[in-house]
Order: structure tokens, then C-alpha cells, then sequence
């Protein structure tokens, strides 16, 4: 009987050191994430530092899609009206602001519409 005392103390044993070893193991891939993590934040902050300028390139693509719409003659007005809104108010200024009053008389349009 002695000896199977001793085989399961043994097992025991090994269990233990199989458990502990496993624990070291997954702190160190953890902290190794981190680190990992960290590298990588630290590599790509530029980017973060650039989306002012994703924002404003998003505005102007938006307001040539506008300004196209608002010059093409094969849309139908009520879109180029509509469009022309939008592009005065996100500060679409010059000539196509110009055609939008002469041409398609938006400033009338517009106080039609809060009537």
C-alpha cells in the first residue's frame, strides 16, 4: 500500500507543477500581448493625428458630389434644390452659390418652403 501512496503523491505532484507551469505560461503570453499592444499603438499614433485631415477630405468629396449635382441640367430640380441646401449650409461658397440664387432662385425656393 505504500507504494501506491507514493504514486499518487508522485501524480500529485506532477499535477501541481503541470498547473503552475501553465500559470507562468499564460502571464507571459499575456504580458507579451501587452507589450505587443503597446509597440503597435505607439507605431500607428500618427494616424490618429491625421483623421482631422480624413475629415476634412471627406467634406470636400461630399461637396463636389453636391456641386456636380446641383450643375448637372439632366437631374431632376428638386434634387439640385436639394443639393444646393446642403451645399450652402456646409459653407459651399463662390460660383456654384451664385448659380444656385441666379439660376435655380434657391433663396425663393427656400422661403416658399418655411412658409
Amino acid at each position: 500500500m505504500e507504494w501506491i501512496e507514493l504514486v499518487i503523491k508522485i501524480g500529485a505532484l506532477i499535477s501541481a507543477a503541470a498547473l503552475i507551469w501553465k500559470g507562468v505560461t499564460i502571464l507571459i503570453h499575456i504580458a507579451d500581448d501587452m507589450r505587443e499592444t503597446k509597440e503597435y499603438v505607439a507605431a500607428n499614433i500618427k494616424n490618429v493625428e491625421s483623421i482631422p485631415t480624413i475629415e476634412r477630405h471627406c467634406l470636400e468629396n461630399y461637396l463636389t458630389g453636391l456641386r456636380l449635382t446641383i450643375m448637372n441640367k439632366d437631374m431632376p430640380i428638386g434634387e439640385r434644390i436639394a443639393a444646393g441646401t446642403a451645399y450652402i449650409k456646409l459653407g459651399g461658397n463662390g460660383a456654384v452659390k451664385q448659380y444656385l440664387i441666379n439660376e435655380l432662385h434657391i433663396n425663393e425656393v427656400q422661403k416658399d418652403l418655411e412658409e
